[in-house]
């Protein structure tokens, strides 16, 4: 979220539906139920020398690798909430998808070795992906 003053800290909040009808133009009920939040994810100090300031959230701070499959809604808004004329609002769509299984049985996987699967957060395009990365040792 690009904020045009360094004043305020962006805090992100997730909800499970979209909490705007029509996006782009949330009503005042609309933000007021965003503002009021839903689960938390993180509060961060916009970063940058000059205007747009930038918050960032990270996938560390998000916990996208133990979120349950689905879609969710993050919003970006204003901490403290500065009242009802000024709550800005910034929509990002999340899905995470199931992570696929590797089952080995009555076997190695290959001699003198292993595989660590590690889940990985995945990011492109502005949406966030599960995906797994194995790493073979030896």
């Amino acid at each position: 979220m690009n904020v045009s003053q360094n004043t305020s800290n962006i805090r992100f909040v997730r909800f499970s539906s979209d909490q705007i009808a029509n996006n782009g133009a949330p009503t005042a009920a609309e933000l007021a139920a965003i503002y009021a939040g839903a689960t938390t994810l993180a509060t961060v100090t916009p970063t940058g020398i000059s205007a747009p300031y930038t918050a960032t959230l990270t996938n560390a701070a998000a916990n996208w690798a133990d979120t349950a499959p689905g879609t969710y809604y993050v919003y970006a808004i204003l901490n403290p909430d500065q009242g009802e004329d000024c709550r800005p609002v910034q929509e990002i769509i999340v899905t995470i998808t199931l992570q696929p299984n590797l089952i080995v049985t009555n076997g190695s996987i290959c001699a003198n070795g292993s595989i660590d699967l590690v889940n990985l957060v995945t990011s492109s395009g502005g949406g966030s992906s599960r995906s797994i990365a194995p790493t073979l040792t030896r």
